[in-house]
C-alpha cells in the first residue's frame, strides 16, 4: 500500500459541533430545572404531578371565606358579601378600626388544580382604575414562623375615588404577588405529598383624591401582616 496516497476520507462534510452562547446555556438550565421540579415528585410517587396532584386538605376552610369572610383581629367587619368579577366570585368585606375603613377582597382557591393567574387585574378593570406610584411593601411576620412577603403597593383611582392598594398571593408558609413563586412553593410541597393552597388578597384603602400613598403605608403594612397571619393560622391549617 502506497503510504503517500492522499487521504480520501471526506473532510468538508464533518458534522459541526454544537456551540451555544452563555445565555442559551442559562436558558437550557432553567428549562431543565422546571422539568425536574415538575416531574420528579410524580416520578417517585409512580405518577406525573400534573395529572395526579395531591388533594388540598384546607379546601373546607378556604370555602368558608366566601361564606363568612375573614376575621381580622383588631378590625370590625361592618359588612360582607360576594361579588362576581369576570368568571370569578370574590369575598368582599368592609373593615373598620377607629376612624379607618378599608375594603378587603379575597379570592380563595376553589379546586385542587387551580393556579393563581393574577386575578386582581379583573378588579382593576371592573372599576376602570388607573394606577401609579408602584412600589414594594414588605410584610414581615415573626410567628408562628418567620415570613417575609414583598407585596404590591400602589395608588389606583377613577373619577369617583382614590385608593392605596396592597396585593399578594398568600399560602401556608409565605406569599408573593408573582404566580411563579407559588409554583415553586407548591412543587416543594408536592415533594412531601402536600400542597400549597393559596388566596389572592387585595386591600383597598380609600384616600384623599390623588393623595400620597405613603400617608397610609403604615396602616397598609400592619393590616397586610394581620391578614397573612390570620390566613396562616386559621385557613391553611387543615382540620
Amino acid at each position: 500500500m502506497d503510504k503517500s496516497a492522499p487521504n480520501l476520507e471526506p473532510t468538508s462534510h464533518e458534522t459541526p459541533k454544537l456551540q451555544l452562547k452563555p445565555s442559551q446555556w442559562v436558558l437550557l438550565g432553567f428549562l431543565l430545572v422546571l422539568f425536574l421540579v415538575g416531574t420528579l415528585p410524580g416520578f417517585f410517587r409512580g405518577g406525573w404531578s400534573w395529572s395526579d396532584m395531591p388533594d388540598i386538605q384546607a379546601l373546607p376552610q378556604l370555602q368558608t371565606i366566601r361564606r363568612e369572610g375573614l376575621t381580622v383581629p383588631g378590625w370590625e367587619t361592618t359588612s360582607h358579601d360576594t361579588i362576581q368579577v369576570g368568571a370569578r366570585r370574590w369575598s368582599l368585606q368592609s373593615l373598620k378600626q377607629n376612624d379607618t375603613e378599608v375594603l378587603l377582597l379575597l379570592f380563595p382557591q376553589n379546586y385542587y388544580k387551580d393556579q393563581p393567574q393574577v386575578e386582581w387585574m379583573d378588579l382593576q378593570g371592573l372599576q376602570s382604575l388607573r394606577t401609579d406610584s408602584h412600589r414594594t411593601l414588605q410584610l414581615t411576620l415573626d410567628s408562628p414562623q418567620p415570613v417575609t412577603i414583598n407585596a404590591r403597593f400602589f395608588r389606583a383611582w377613577n373619577p369617583h375615588q382614590t385608593y392605596a392598594l396592597v396585593q399578594w398571593y398568600a399560602w401556608h408558609n409565605g406569599g408573593s404577588p408573582a404566580p411563579s413563586h407559588w409554583f415553586f412553593a407548591d412543587r416543594q410541597a408536592q415533594l412531601r405529598g402536600d400542597r400549597a393552597p393559596w388566596v389572592a388578597v387585595s386591600i383597598m384603602i380609600p384616600m384623599e383624591p390623588l393623595g400620597d400613598i405613603e400617608t397610609v403605608a403604615t396602616i397598609a403594612q400592619s393590616l397586610g401582616q394581620d391578614i397573612q397571619k390570620e390566613l396562616m393560622t386559621t385557613i391553611f391549617q387543615p382540620e
